[in-house]
């Protein structure tokens, strides 16, 4: 996994697909060093081997995975009170809940 520079601090996560990397019509000299395939499906290409441009990712963004928590329990096991003390903690990360109401009565709207 790599980071490539996108534009000002903008980093987009990525992956190494080809090293040595030519574009038709290019002069026969000139090569890129890395061909990166973007995590959004795009094709770049890094102009040189420098950190400005092209870097090991680090954390999470290494690994290419994100952590998932599903929490589950009975009726009246305290999910909801988790739930809203997880969003409210002041702790620095940010969290998206996906929810899957099921009944009648929709009770999670008033989170």
């Amino acid at each position: 996994r790599t980071g490539a520079g996108n534009g000002e601090d903008a980093w987009s996560g990525g992956t190494v697909v080809k090293l040595w990397y030519r574009e038709a019509g290019w002069p026969k000299t000139r090569t890129a060093p890395y061909q990166i395939k973007l995590d959004d499906g795009r094709l770049i290409f890094a102009p040189m081997d420098d950190d400005r441009v092209i870097r090991a990712l680090t954390g999470l963004l290494a690994e290419g995975k994100i952590p998932v928590t599903i929490l589950t329990g009975f009726l009246g096991a305290g999910k909801t009170t988790l739930l809203n003390y997880i969003l409210k903690a002041q702790h620095g990360k940010r969290y998206a809940v996906i929810e899957n109401e099921v009944g009648a009565v929709g009770v999670d709207n008033l989170l």
